[in-house]
């Protein structure tokens, strides 16, 4: 049975926003499509320290991600 509702998960927890502030000025976005048991798309947004770690500062699953343009 298909349904219309949109869904989102979103995960930070106390670690996690501390580096986004504090290492916050270089980014990066990573994500997988649907390659999930649910076919949902997996954002995950990392930051770099200044000793070189890539950390993960935020992890989000959607159900729905639409094209703007």
């Amino acid at each position: 049975m298909k349904t219309n509702t949109k869904f989102m998960l979103v995960y930070q927890n106390e670690a996690m926003k501390s580096i986004l502030k504090d290492h916050g000025d270089y980014l990066f976005l990573d994500s997988t499509h649907k390659t999930n048991k649910y076919k949902m798309p997996l954002f995950q947004l990392m930051v770099f320290t200044p000793h070189g770690y890539q950390v993960y500062t935020y992890q989000t699953f959607t159900s729905q991600v639409t094209d703007s343009s």
